[in-house]
Formats: C-alpha cells, sequence, structure tokens
C-alpha cells in the first residue's frame, strides 16, 4: 500500500510564493529594522552600564553581533530561497512573477493601489505559468507499465 507523498511541484508551490512574497516584504521593512532598533538600544545600555567591561561583556558583545548579522542575513536567504523554488517550479517566467509580486507587496505597504493590482495580477500570472507548467510536465511522462 502506498501513502502519498508531498511533492514540490504540488498545487500549494504558487500560494507559497506568494505568502512569502508578501510575509518577507513584511519582515523585511517592518519587523527587521525594529529589532534592529532593539539590538542597538540593548547594546548602548550594556555599554553604558559596564563602560569597561564587565564578567559576561565579551559574550554580550558576541550576542549582539550575531543578532544584527543574523537580521542582514535572514532577508537575502530568504529571497534567495524564494527565487530558487520559483526556478525550479515555474522557471524563468515564475522568478520575475515571484519578484514582481515582491515587489509589489513593498508598495502595498506603502498605500498604493497599483501595487495591489499588480500583487493580484501577478498571482493570478503566476497560477497560469504554474498550470501550463504542470500540463507540460504531465503530458511528457511515459506511461506506467502495469506488472
Amino acid at each position: 500500500m502506498s501513502t502519498p507523498r508531498k511533492n514540490s511541484s504540488g498545487p500549494d508551490v504558487v500560494p507559497f510564493l506568494i505568502k512569502s512574497a508578501f510575509t518577507g516584504t513584511v519582515a523585511t521593512v517592518v519587523l527587521i529594522p525594529v529589532f534592529l532598533r532593539i539590538f542597538r538600544e540593548l547594546r548602548s545600555v550594556h555599554q553604558t552600564l559596564s563602560p569597561e567591561g564587565g564578567v559576561y561583556s565579551q559574550e554580550l558583545s558576541t550576542i549582539f553581533l550575531a543578532g544584527e548579522l543574523a537580521f542582514a542575513i535572514l532577508p537575502i536567504a530568504s529571497i534567495v530561497g524564494a527565487i530558487g523554488i520559483a526556478y525550479a517550479n515555474l522557471g524563468a517566467a515564475g522568478v520575475v512573477l515571484y519578484l514582481l509580486t515582491s515587489s509589489a507587496a513593498m508598495g502595498m505597504l506603502s498605500g498604493s493601489t497599483a501595487a495591489v493590482m499588480t500583487f493580484m495580477l501577478g498571482a493570478v500570472a503566476m497560477v497560469v505559468v504554474w498550470t501550463f507548467k504542470s500540463r507540460s510536465r504531465h503530458q511528457r511522462r511515459p506511461p506506467i507499465r502495469r506488472r
């Protein structure tokens, strides 16, 4: 008895890319700057309370540096990963549409009506590209032989 497998080229790829474009933009524009500001404030409080260094001064400085580096690398890694998924499942058109929807999501945060329309049209275009790609994949498969 076979069990169903979750396939990366399944129908949930397009919703994942659309959600990734929006949440990645929200994280990059809103959340990461807030967390970076919190880390800077904590660092300044730490330096104010122990200017010559304390017992855990080196460890705290390392934690603050690691946090700032993680918040700098996170958006880049997220975008590169989503572009890889878009290319693997939708090809070059999927990458262009992902970048378009990601840019439109940035405009949506600034309140642009045109960006909302662009985001929606980009999402629909991704579904259309996925539909054509999945049809061409199913037509090229060799027939399954029965034993």
